[in-house]
């Protein structure tokens, strides 16, 4: 169970990631 929390942390950090690179690029 704990695998499951450790990869949907890691998934949500590189999704804010990449919505700051989309949202910078747009500027």
């Amino acid at each position: 169970m704990a695998m499951w929390y450790t990869l949907g942390g890691i998934l949500g950090a590189v999704a804010v990631v990449w919505l700051m690179l989309l949202r910078g690029l747009a500027e």
